[in-house]
């Protein structure tokens, strides 16, 4: 039997099938069976995490059939001198070749540039942050009282470091600038933080007439805070309570 002969014993079935087969073997649905196969083989063929039953490959083929259109959905955002500085691949190419790269390097360079891009986003959305914050309310701009200053840092039974000292100036500083203070003071445990930021405390109940709040993230935290905090200003006339 001779390949690609039809058996049938009814005539009729016979030419069922017989134009069956030459419907399927048509040029176009053989070159089209060629194009469904094709973006799969002698490259880098990108592997997704199957979601809600929608198959890694229909979405490999999806996004291959309309590749030319990451041009126009991502452009370049970025101006070139940055794209130049940071030495990182162009947003077009870089989602291009999140999908199907030309090669491995044109991968991790894709990788990188998407990974600068959340970097750049949280960084911006960090400083916008702190603009609409600082931009905000009404701020004294006088100049600084140090007999306020004075009088609590006298008062203490110790001393203070020089370290201590300069962050309590730049604080104090900050109070009367005319935007809102945005500072961490970091040190290590027992260097004495908690003396500074009550001085701080006092300065602005003394200064401004405000009120100050300690937060702790625990109870215990909180009522140690307390006394500290209660045995420094209390004999200063400002009265401290503990809230949890």
């Amino acid at each position: 039997m001779k390949a690609g002969t039809i058996v049938a014993d009814d005539p009729e079935e016979a030419a069922q099938l017989a134009q069956t087969q030459a419907k399927y073997n048509t040029p176009d649905r053989v070159q089209k069976k060629l194009d469904d196969t094709f973006f799969q083989t002698n490259r880098i063929y990108p592997v997704y995490p199957e979601l809600l039953g929608i198959k890694a490959s229909w979405f490999a083929k999806r996004i291959w059939d309309n590749k030319q259109l990451i041009p126009q959905l991502f452009p370049e955002y970025l101006p070139e001198s940055i794209v130049r500085e940071a030495d990182i691949m162009g947003y077009t190419e870089a989602i291009q070749s999140m999908h199907y790269p030309e090669s491995m390097e044109d991968a991790l360079r894709a990788q990188r540039r998407i990974a600068f891009d959340k970097l750049l986003g949280a960084q911006l959305s960090s400083q916008m942050q702190k603009r609409m914050y600082q931009e905000g309310g009404v701020f004294d701009t006088q100049p600084v009282d140090w007999d306020v200053v004075k009088s609590i840092v006298d008062a203490l039974p110790f001393a203070l470091t020089q370290a201590q000292k300069k962050c309590v100036k730049s604080i104090i500083e900050n109070l009367h600038e005319p935007h809102a203070m945005l500072r961490l003071l970091q040190g290590d445990v027992g260097s004495g933080k908690t003396v500074v930021a009550a001085i701080a405390a006092y300065y602005v109940v003394k200064k401004f007439g405000a009120q100050v709040s300690f937060l702790a993230p625990l109870e215990v935290l909180a009522q140690q805070h307390y006394k500290t905090i209660a045995k420094l200003l209390l004999p200063l006339g400002i009265r401290v309570e503990c809230i949890t």
